[in-house]
């Protein structure tokens, strides 16, 4: 799984120097030679959004010493991401979209520099949906509240890099959630993860 989510680049940036950088684009490109056109799981929105993200994350590590042409490619993989997760997001209902796919919809914004408030409405439905009245994740799973919070987090940061302003809805969600993932503190203050 963790191939097909790109999670491997973490893991090449602490190795870091060129060997990382030469094992990152390597895997990257014959990932996406082999899968482009694959019609199974792995084009699913939660799969390719991962990937998205952690390219967007990557992107700095795998380019600084990348040519033309391979940066050439990873911008076209990232616009190839970019495509299909628009497209796929446009079917979806509201109640399915995950914490995840929402993360790479503001990046995507952020890359098309089209970012603007008009997301908080998006994000702030997905909140009323899947967070219930005691500001638990509806799963009632510790371990996808915790990702679910993260990935609030991780929006509400980017806004405010972009000098957004954040909904009341989120910054409360976020203070609330964070309450609750406290209560379940182990006594040497470790998480039950």
């Amino acid at each position: 799984q963790d191939v097909h989510t790109f999670n491997f680049l973490f893991f090449y940036q602490k190795l870091g120097g060129k060997k990382g950088i030469e094992l990152s684009k390597k895997n990257i490109f014959v990932w996406f030679k082999k899968f482009k056109y694959n019609k199974k799981f792995l084009w699913n929105t939660n799969h390719s959004s991962k990937r998205f993200i952690n390219l967007v994350y990557s992107y700095d590590f795998i380019c600084s010493i990348s040519n033309k042409k391979e940066i050439a490619q990873i911008n076209k993989i990232l616009n190839f991401h970019i495509k299909r997760i628009t497209f796929e997001m446009g079917f979806k209902k509201p109640d399915s979209i995950s914490s995840t796919e929402i993360l790479a919809l503001v990046l995507i914004e952020c890359c098309k520099n089209s970012l603007n408030s008009k997301i908080n409405t998006k994000i702030d439905n997905l909140i009323n949906i899947q967070i219930d009245e005691n500001s638990v994740h509806k799963t009632y799973n510790i371990l996808e509240h915790a990702k679910f919070l993260n990935n609030l987090i991780e929006i509400r940061n980017i806004f405010l890099f972009y000098n957004i302003k954040t909904s009341q809805i989120l910054k409360n969600n976020i203070l609330a959630m964070t309450s609750v993932l406290k209560t379940f503190q182990h006594n040497d203050t470790s998480l039950p993860l």
